[in-house]
């Protein structure tokens, strides 16, 4: 028993021992390499920059900035001279660069019908379809109280003055089918109804190849009221 014990503690000693020998010799590698690593990080750190490198990254980034503040510029350029060159007709309010327009001077469009268009681009959008021969009117807006737009910031009164001094006979009311569209819709159409012609709007309904399950309320109800006899 004394035997056993014996060469148990000295199997002991031996692995403390070793273990002390392990964790001496992997601390003292530990700091070996981290002094090795900022030794190369320090060298690094004041190693000078290639200047032939140097210098053509800071050609390349002076060329690209002199770039772009050459187009930054030319487009400002360009900017100031649309707005120079564009103007407001003073027949229909669209913006154009000769007054009266192109539209509004062309004798072979029907004079008698006006397209009431908020923005000068829902009339442009109106052209490409190559369709419509009328002339137009511009609103510059639509009525939006809860913007403080109102009917008095619009050009209804232009609208209404055309109208009787050209013998109008139709308008065709052509706004957005959305909350404000409708509300300007509806107060033109008050508004206009004393003078004696013809009022229609834009027909809505269901788009080709639409699915009814997708379609919402408001465009389902104009489709169904403005349904046609086959």
């Amino acid at each position: 028993l004394n035997s056993l014990i014996g060469k148990i503690g000295t199997f002991f000693v031996l692995f403390i021992s070793l273990l002390v020998f392990i964790l001496y010799t992997f601390n003292n590698f530990a700091d070996w390499l981290k002094g090795i690593l900022k030794s190369a990080y320090a060298r690094q750190k004041q190693k000078p920059l290639n200047k032939k490198s140097n210098n053509a990254t800071k050609k390349t980034f002076e060329n690209s900035t002199e770039s772009e503040i050459e187009d930054l510029e030319e487009f400002a350029t360009s900017l100031k001279e649309a707005k120079k060159d564009l103007i407001v007709c003073t027949k229909c309010q669209s913006i154009t660069e000769s007054n009266p327009c192109p539209i509004c001077t062309d004798t072979g469009r029907d004079q008698t019908i006006i397209c009431v268009v908020a923005e000068s681009h829902d009339l442009n959008t109106f052209e490409r379809l190559k369709e419509y021969t009328g002339l137009y009117h511009v609103l510059g807006g639509v009525i939006n109280h809860l913007e403080g737009i109102g009917s008095e910031h619009l050009t209804i009164d232009i609208l209404e003055k055309r109208i009787k001094d050209n013998n109008v006979k139709e308008i065709i009311l052509g706004l957005n089918p959305d909350m404000e569209g409708e509300s300007t819709a509806i107060y033109l159409q008050k508004l206009l109804q004393p003078l004696n012609i013809k009022i229609t709007r834009l027909a809505r309904g269901l788009p080709s190849g639409s699915d009814i399950e997708y379609a919402d309320e408001i465009t389902l109800s104009s489709a169904l009221k403005n349904r046609k006899e086959l």
